[in-house]
């Protein structure tokens, strides 16, 4: 006998074996009660786990109450085009950013309600979310590099408006949406605030640096 001959004996003496326990298995008849039982305990582990990060990442977010001031942002030009931009949240701490280019975005992400939710008068919901730089020169926006840095990164392993945001459709009574600000000029110790109304981000300029930088974009 061959070792490929005794071989397949083996296998097919294993398959017979498989055979057997598996029929033994089904034929006891709660198998399956027992494998929908498990299915259904691991999903609701996912589901609580999931629900939890989601909870967690919530706490990142606050309440929209009408026209509120969010942010003050004042840029410091180290080099030609590139600038360090100081943010200041109510409530944090200051964090700096470096930034290339000739102009500066802010945008928030927002959890607005609809339907029965909204007309309970329940707050939006909102947390910053990117800050950018851009060049006015097509060739320098296509060339340099750009920074843009997130400002309101999950910690939880999550990120509840994106999750949002890709089943908004069939949750009818959420509106996740970005506000965002038109793009503004960076300048040598400018100063700017950012107020959110609704979806809309203005930046007004804060001391004569901006104003001048304001006035020259123009």
């Amino acid at each position: 006998m061959t070792t490929s001959t005794t071989a397949q004996i083996i296998l097919w003496i294993a398959v017979l074996l498989l055979l057997i326990a598996a029929l033994k298995i089904l034929l006891r008849g709660n198998w399956f009660l027992a494998w929908l039982r498990g299915c259904a305990g691991v999903a609701f582990l996912v589901l609580a786990a999931l629900l939890a990060s989601m909870a967690g990442d919530m706490r990142s977010y606050k309440p929209l109450l009408a026209a509120q001031s969010i942010a003050n942002i004042r840029f410091t030009e180290f080099k030609p085009q590139i600038y360090i931009a100081t943010v200041s949240v109510p409530g944090q701490p200051e964090n700096a950013f470096e930034l290339h280019g000739d102009q500066w975005q802010l945008d928030t992400r927002i959890i607005a309600w609809r339907g029965l939710l909204a007309s309970l008068n329940i707050e939006p919901l909102y947390r910053l979310g990117r800050l950018s730089g851009r060049y006015l020169i097509l060739e320098q926006e296509r060339n340099n590099p750009r920074y843009v840095h997130e400002l309101g990164a999950s910690d939880f392993g999550i990120d509840t408006w994106k999750l949002l945001h890709g089943l908004h459709k069939r949750l009818p009574w959420l509106r996740p949406q970005y506000g965002s600000a038109v793009y503004m000029p960076m300048a040598h110790e400018a100063s700017f605030e950012v107020v959110l109304s609704g979806n809309t981000l203005l930046a007004s300029p804060t001391n004569e640096q901006a104003v001048a930088a304001l006035d020259t974009w123009k």
